[in-house]
């Protein structure tokens, strides 16, 4: 018997406890319930001991031992996001637990048919056959410090070691302190908007704008962005999404970072082409954090690209080949950049590819 055929027989055999309530952690009860596994509940450092969900307890992991629940039971991590410094929390479970702890990137090794990706999260497939791709993509990039984060990145998506990645940079999001800095005053396009945190985090290190262009399609965050450019006094907010051409699409609006272009979406919004929308802007700095859609608002503004040649921070963690195809795509347009890559969250969330004229 293979080791992941014994790891799902565990998983099916014994008691899980599943460490996490949030979305992931539902998610991830009903796909082992459906399977047949016995999970007995969720272990929440916020949990109050008085929810359930379908039936089963969420208590704090020390109110389960309390509770007579046998230290050899198995625990599935489930948490997967940029807040999280993982590998503390791994260490700590294990000095808790004596049985199996199973985290999010060895859960989607297990079954990574069954269970759906999630942004860069897929299983080892995903890296299967990519050795010429991500050297093309280390010979691309800049720098020392881009090529380092790339091998720690794959090794760690490969390996689920978390200790494999180094600390991330959240106070510099946008705005490395080890790449040049933009010029001033910024013609900046912010598309991904969400509440203006972008353009407060760009203040906060000394920038200002002489025009801004911002669009966010969640009617939540766009009531808060407009009250963000209004205050900053030199810029229009945009109700909608980018993509290749101006269309409408489905959208699922969460009223968080997470809003996102979606075929199954409640909501209809209107979405442009940049290109179309911003004839003549000449931006100076292109930023994109808009859940996958990158390469398709990439396309959507070519000619803008082409035109202006402005600096480009692009998110490249919402899908497992934008770690390579981004950088592929704006390098085929031949317009002299440099790529670099950057991580500003934990576990490989937030990273940013970097394009300099």
């Amino acid at each position: 018997m293979t080791h992941a055929n014994q790891v799902r027989q565990t998983l099916c055999g014994d008691p899980v406890l599943i460490y996490g309530a949030g979305k992931r952690g539902r998610q991830v009860a009903s796909f082992l319930l459906d399977a047949g596994c016995g999970v007995i509940g969720f272990a929440d450092a916020a949990a109050t001991g008085e929810e359930t969900w379908r039936d089963l307890p969420i208590h704090r992991l020390e109110d389960w031992w309390r509770k007579g629940t046998p230290r050899h039971v198995t625990i599935v991590v489930a948490i997967h996001n940029c807040h999280t410094d993982m590998a503390p929390l791994l260490d700590g479970l294990a000095q808790e637990a004596t049985g199996r702890i199973i985290n999010p990137v060895e859960f989607q090794a297990l079954f990574d048919e069954r269970f759906p990706d999630a942004y860069w999260l897929t299983g080892p497939q995903a890296y299967a056959g990519q050795d010429d791709n991500l050297a093309s993509l280390a010979t691309l990039l800049a720098d020392d410090a881009s090529r380092e984060l790339l091998r720690r990145i794959v090794d760690f998506r490969s390996s689920g070691n978390y200790a494999t990645l180094p600390r991330p940079t959240p106070d510099d999001q946008y705005c490395p302190s080890d790449l040049p800095r933009w010029s001033q005053a910024l013609r900046f396009v912010d598309a991904g908007a969400f509440n203006g945190d972008t353009l407060r985090q760009l203040g906060r290190h000394g920038y200002t704008f002489e025009q801004i262009a911002a669009f966010e399609p969640d009617p939540e965050n766009f009531s808060r962005l407009s009250r963000c450019v209004e205050d900053l006094g030199s810029g229009v907010c945009m109700p909608c999404g980018l993509a290749r051409t101006t269309r409408q699409l489905r959208f699922t609006a969460e009223g968080s970072g997470a809003s996102r272009i979606d075929d199954h979406g409640e909501h209809l919004i209107q979405c442009v082409a940049l290109d179309e929308a911003l004839p003549g802007f000449r931006p100076t700095l292109i930023k994109m954090d808009i859940e996958g859609a990158e390469a398709e608002a990439l396309h959507g503004a070519t000619r803008t690209i082409a035109a202006s040649r402005p600096a480009l921070a692009i998110s490249a963690y919402h899908h497992p080949a934008h770690l390579w195809e981004l950088a592929f795509l704006i390098d085929r347009w031949r317009l002299g950049y440099h790529f670099h890559l950057r991580m500003h969250g934990h576990s490989s969330f937030d990273l940013v590819l970097y394009a300099l004229p």
